[in-house]
């Protein structure tokens, strides 16, 4: 058993977690952004993970949300 944030997870749940996360993680699947001035990227929350690196606070960060209603994204 593992307990993190207070859920707890079985072994088998902690197994195929990881698996999950590394493959989720694979550079084969991951996109990096080398940000210059007028650069935007666009994601769909409900298909993938995002995170931002540190940057230098010094500079102008911009960001908007939108939401966008429609259907679920059908499996490949």
């Amino acid at each position: 058993m593992l307990r993190d944030n207070n859920a707890t997870y079985t072994a088998d749940q902690v197994v195929v977690g990881t698996g999950l996360w590394e493959l989720a993680t694979n550079e084969r699947y991951v996109w990096s952004q080398e940000w210059k001035p007028g650069d935007m990227v666009i994601w769909d929350n409900r298909c993938s993970m995002h995170r931002r690196d540190p940057f230098d606070p010094s500079t102008v960060r911009r960001m908007h949300r939108t939401t966008v209603e429609s259907e679920r994204p059908q499996a490949a």
